[in-house]
């Protein structure tokens, strides 16, 4: 019988007989991909099974919580969305924005490529809290065009839903 899997030493003990990857797919769920390094043998499989266990039990909801502190307020989602654009991956960027707000803008920003991408980034030169009202928050953003100069201001909404906060307008 397996004993239950014991702390973190336990992980880091057999963590190079497998490698992991997680793949966010939304705010509230990732997919795990672990394969056990080339060359680990079958005796292996229950230490194998063991660390699978708790990485499912104990890290993924850690990752989690640490990824919901990203969309705690609309400061950090804002940031969020900026450092997904300056990165290129655009799953980065909607992971505070609404369901609605991230399928619109899905289908718009996985046109660019990563380049293009971090020069949207380079656009937003201003951010700024205008107004709150119950669980909505608006902020001016300033957008300035980086061929004439042209500065441009637009609103963000944001709505604060339990503890998370999500771009609800852009």
């Amino acid at each position: 019988m397996l004993r239950p899997f014991g702390p973190p030493r336990d992980a880091q003990r057999y963590s190079h007989f497998v490698r992991v990857a997680t793949l966010p797919v939304s705010h509230k769920m990732c997919i795990a991909l672990v394969a056990p390094v080339a060359g680990v043998r079958n005796e292996m499989e229950i230490r194998m099974y063991r660390i699978i266990f708790f990485l499912v039990i104990f890290c993924f909801p850690a990752l989690h919580a640490q990824a919901e502190e990203n969309c705690k307020t609309p400061e950090l989602a804002w940031d969020t969305f900026l450092l997904g654009l300056e990165s290129g991956d655009v799953e980065i960027a909607l992971f505070c924005a609404n369901a609605r707000v991230a399928k619109k803008y899905r289908e718009i920003l996985n046109e660019y490529t990563k380049d293009e991408l971090a020069q949207i980034r380079k656009a937003y030169v201003g951010f700024s809290k205008k107004k709150e009202f119950d669980d909505f928050s608006e902020y001016t953003v300033l957008r300035e065009s980086l061929k004439t100069g042209e500065k441009y201001l637009s609103v963000v909404t944001f709505w604060r839903s339990e503890s998370r906060t999500y771009i609800y307008e852009m």
